[in-house]
């Protein structure tokens, strides 16, 4: 589930595969040109359809990372693949409005998402936290996303912390701030620990992991694009913001989690 977020619409792919498939390298003459626009260019033939500013985005996040144009197939997979996989899953789109349709598909998850937005929103975070303005419009689409297999594998997770004891296949819903621009990314291949952020570093304060909180004033610290997650946190281990030591710890192998703490508050949960 998640707050605020756009997509842009599906567009038959099988052309864009075509394309890929006879995508000629990139000739002698064409690296004269700015890298950039090189890339941009050969991104508009494949992906005419695409928003240019996403496709120039990604050209100048390639030509950062390689130093010129290069090879661009894993740059137009990276593209690619998200459209497949979004066309796959079963996506339900909400709106805030006075009317009601309780016999909506999925509609129950739009109540939950909302409910847990405003109901944490007025709870002051026990760390700064991003200021949501005006909170009674703060959520302008909620979409909820069905993916059988991370359902299946999530199920099965459940299933082995119940094994452990009951405490551990307990349910929380808690938010994950990224920016946008990683929002089909994850949906395709999961949160990736190892990612670079947008504009910022990551600081791991509690260690290295996967950092969610239950205040999404805190989340959107991360970027605007907001998650709200179903989480298992199985048996969790309590650390302090004060123990540096925490900054390099792994998590102990009697622990499937852990949950930072900043001057006796929770704060963070990974």
């Amino acid at each position: 589930m998640a707050r605020t977020m756009s997509f842009n619409d599906i567009h038959d792919t099988s052309d864009s595969v075509e394309k890929i498939n006879k995508l000629k390298p990139i000739q002698s003459e064409e690296k004269l040109k700015d890298p950039v626009n090189t890339v941009y260019e050969k991104l508009q033939e494949v992906f005419p359809k695409e928003d240019p500013i996403l496709l120039l985005a990604k050209s100048k996040e390639h030509v950062s990372r390689f130093g010129g144009a290069g090879d661009l197939t894993d740059l137009i997979d990276e593209i690619l693949w998200p459209k497949i996989w979004r066309s796959e899953c079963k996506i339900f789109r909400f709106h805030p409005s006075k009317f009601h349709d309780f016999e909506e598909a999925n509609v129950s998850h739009f109540y939950t998402a909302s409910s847990q937005f405003y109901k944490m929103v007025l709870i002051q975070p026990p760390i700064p936290s991003r200021p949501i303005y005006n909170p009674s419009q703060a959520i302008q689409s909620i979409e909820y996303i069905e993916n059988e297999l991370s359902t299946e594998r999530y199920q099965n997770c459940k299933a082995l912390f119940r094994e452990k004891s009951d405490q551990c296949a307990k349910e929380i819903l808690l938010f994950h701030g990224t920016d946008v621009n990683n929002i089909d990314s994850i949906f395709n291949k999961n949160i990736n620990i190892e990612s670079s952020t947008v504009g910022r570093c990551k600081a791991m304060v509690f260690g290295r992991g996967i950092y969610m909180s239950e205040f999404p004033g805190v989340s959107l610290n991360y970027g605007a694009g907001l998650l709200l997650c179903k989480v298992l946190t199985g048996s969790t281990e309590t650390i302090s913001k004060d123990d540096r030591s925490a900054r390099t710890a792994i998590i102990a192998d009697q622990f499937d989690s852990s949950q930072g703490w900043c001057s006796s508050h929770a704060c963070n949960q990974e």
